[in-house]
């Protein structure tokens, strides 16, 4: 090497800690970028195993974390300060009461255990013969208009008050409104103007719950609407 051009010749400087000192230099630079490929590696792969708080690396999601603005996930890693938006798919939509029952009325005929997997939200916690709540939450959450998941009737009363639900007579009721028996051992959709129908995960004689649409009386149970 010509000496004459490492920094620091003829300058006082030791040419050869100047030499050591770039060299340093540049193996630093080296790790900090393998460190940096190994982290988002392993980032990627704590995502594609499963880890929804991470999220996998693909084209559809380029950002690990959740979504929202701001600086987040590779993008903060590497100081680019961008901003992304994903979504989480949750529900925070605001559709209508007869949209509900209109995802309802998909399932009308088929029991209940059977439209897990099928049906957005429901989880057949009940087995076969107790799906009512969850079939009533799911069809309310896949329009926006309950927060979380309920399989318990007297726990989803509860959730429906904190969430703006008020009691109404029958003769105000409304598609999507949800109907409950006195003792609360039972709940379905209120299907029709009125409460004239319900649709719901009913009994049907022979130990399993079917989804059925039917006529109702005004008196036999309470409405929650949202208000």
């Amino acid at each position: 090497m010509n000496l004459t051009s490492v920094p620091g010749y003829n300058t006082g400087v030791d040419p050869y800690q100047a030499i050591n000192a770039i060299a340093n230099s540049q193996a630093q630079a080296s790790q900090r970028a393998q460190l940096q490929m190994a982290i988002l590696m392993a980032l990627a792969y704590t995502g594609a195993s499963g880890n929804s708080g991470a999220g996998a690396l693909t084209a559809s999601n380029p950002s690990f974390g959740g979504g929202g603005s701001g600086p987040s996930g590779i993008s903060s890693f590497l100081g680019a300060g961008a901003s992304s938006s994903t979504g989480s798919g949750g529900s925070g939509g605001s559709g209508s009461g007869q949209a509900a029952v209109d995802m309802a009325r998909k399932f009308a005929g088929k029991d209940s255990s059977s439209i897990k997997g099928k049906m957005p939200h429901f989880t057949a916690a009940g087995g076969v013969n107790n799906n009512c709540a969850d079939f009533v939450s799911s069809a309310l959450e896949s329009q926006g208009l309950i927060k979380g998941h309920h399989i318990n009737v007297k726990a989803m009363e509860q959730e429906l008050k904190k969430q703006g639900y008020v009691q109404v007579p029958a003769s105000q009721a409304k598609p999507g409104d949800v109907w409950m028996s006195h003792s609360r051992s039972h709940t379905e959709l209120v299907a029709t103007k009125g409460a004239t129908k319900l649709i719901g995960s009913n009994n049907n004689g022979d130990s399993r719950q079917e989804i059925t649409e039917h006529a109702n009386q005004p008196s036999s149970g309470i409405i929650y609407q949202k208000r």
